[in-house]
């Protein structure tokens, strides 16, 4: 999993357990927090903490996360709001965990629907990214040429497909052995490495990565394939490119000649929290009226 957004979901846990405890103060002193001022200095405390804690996770993935949500957290007042308890009197303290409470509510509301959103915006692109391939080799004859040579080689189709993915602005990887990114184009790890050391610059040329396993296959061996593929997908384990990368999502891309049924349970199929989507790219389709007698009689 994303491992900022693993950093993320356990400082969102910390907030909203946080005011929950304020919530719970709230209403034990009667809607008066100043009811105990022992209670009142832990609470700033733990709110101080969790700000510093927020601060290092802005710093640790500064180009993950979103400009707006940076600048609230480095905020010279908030800086104030969450400093070390004072002499000030239990009114003022009060105030002051307030407005904890609702920075603290603000921020955490912002920055997990930035993850949802930009999860569920990279998956779409992604899905748009194959829907639009399929179709170019339906229309574009010198695309289809270029697709039915590849064909005969894994590595020759994984170069056409990351270079469609790229198009739109979504870069496609594989795992190796070892669980690490490989770039489809140059078939180098070195190259996903160095694309790690310059995420600054990797933001400005896509939107979203996406991890792949292309394979070439026919009716006969469509299913064997697919549990390759999938092999060798789970083996990837490497921490990934803040919510640059689509997390929940890898991708079994199956090239064929024509266009291959896929079984129902094939599809869309999820393990260990990971959903496994498999594609079927033919480079020699058929037109829509013969696919659909082809199947009818399957069926």
């Amino acid at each position: 999993m994303n491992q900022i957004y693993s950093d993320w979901k356990e400082l969102s846990k910390r907030i909203l357990a946080f005011l929950k405890v304020i919530e719970f103060s709230y209403q034990s002193f009667n809607k008066h927090l100043d009811g105990d001022r022992e209670a009142n200095d832990e609470i700033i405390n733990n709110g101080v903490s969790i700000y510093n804690d927020l601060i290092f996770f802005c710093k640790k993935y500064r180009e993950g996360i979103p400009i707006i949500v940076a600048e609230k957290i480095n905020n010279e007042k908030l800086k104030i709001i969450f400093s070390e308890p004072s002499s000030d009197g239990p009114a003022l303290k009060v105030k002051r965990v307030a407005k904890m409470a609702i920075f603290l509510r603000l921020l955490e509301c912002e920055t997990s629907y930035f993850f949802t959103d930009q999860q569920r915006y990279l998956h779409k692109s992604v899905e748009i990214s194959f829907s639009h391939l399929q179709r170019i080799i339906e229309v574009d004859k010198v695309v289809q040429e270029k697709w039915s040579a590849a064909a005969n080689y894994e590595t020759d189709v994984e170069k056409l497909g990351a270079l469609h993915l790229l198009s739109h602005k979504i870069y496609a990887f594989k795992s190796d052995a070892l669980g690490q990114k490989t770039d489809l184009i140059f078939q180098e790890l070195s190259v996903a490495e160095k694309l790690e050391k310059e995420i600054n610059n990797l933001r400005d040329c896509v939107e979203g990565l996406v991890l792949t396993e292309w394979k070439i296959a026919n009716e006969i061996n469509l299913e064997k394939k697919v549990a390759e593929a999938k092999e060798q997908a789970e083996i990837y384990s490497t921490e990934s490119l803040a919510p640059l990368e689509l997390r929940d999502y890898r991708y079994l891309i199956i090239v064929s000649e024509t266009h291959l049924k896929i079984p129902e349970h094939l599809r869309l199929f999820k393990e260990n929290e990971i959903n496994y989507r498999v594609i079927n790219i033919a480079y020699k389709p058929q037109c829509p009226s013969k696919r659909s007698r082809k199947n009818s009689k399957k069926t």
